[in-house]
């Protein structure tokens, strides 16, 4: 898996990687308590953004949600 932190990230770019639209990465970030002010994420954000979501799945699978993985979390 490439490490996809490295480099700043729009959030139409990040939605992509995780196979959903902006409006619902928005929303995983609100629950997740994470805000951020600009539209593309630092490589730092990246990270926390990984750190409380996961990474996103491989390219091909596709990503169900918040917290998939660990599904109790979700709930």
């Amino acid at each position: 898996m490439e490490n996809g932190s490295q480099i700043p990230k729009t959030r139409k770019e990040l939605a992509l990687k995780y196979g959903v639209s902006v409006k619902t990465l928005n929303k995983w970030l609100e629950r997740a308590e994470l805000t951020f002010s600009n539209y593309s994420f630092t490589p730092k954000e990246v990270s926390i953004i990984y750190g409380k979501l996961g990474h996103p799945k491989e390219e091909g699978t596709p990503e169900y949600g918040f917290g998939i993985d660990n599904p109790e979390e979700a709930d």
